[in-house]
């Protein structure tokens, strides 16, 4: 959902590991981790509230999103 809370639920419609990069608007990095399969419900309640800009690295494509935490 957009925007989010808490967490966020990514499900990249396959069946194999992705990697999360969550980077602010300044181009920080705020998180980053790899799951083992495509679908996973992630905890994002400790970053701070604001904009944010998510990629999603599977398969040799990646895919990018902005969202919001409120």
């Amino acid at each position: 959902p957009n925007p989010f809370s808490e967490s966020v639920d990514i499900n990249t419609r396959e069946n194999s590991s992705f990697t999360l990069v969550v980077n602010d608007l300044q181009g920080k990095m705020v998180y980053l981790h790899t799951f083992p399969d495509g679908h996973s419900t992630i905890k994002l309640g400790s970053i701070p509230k604001g904009t944010y800009i998510f990629k999603v690295i599977t398969n040799g494509r990646t895919f990018k999103k902005t969202v919001i935490k409120n």
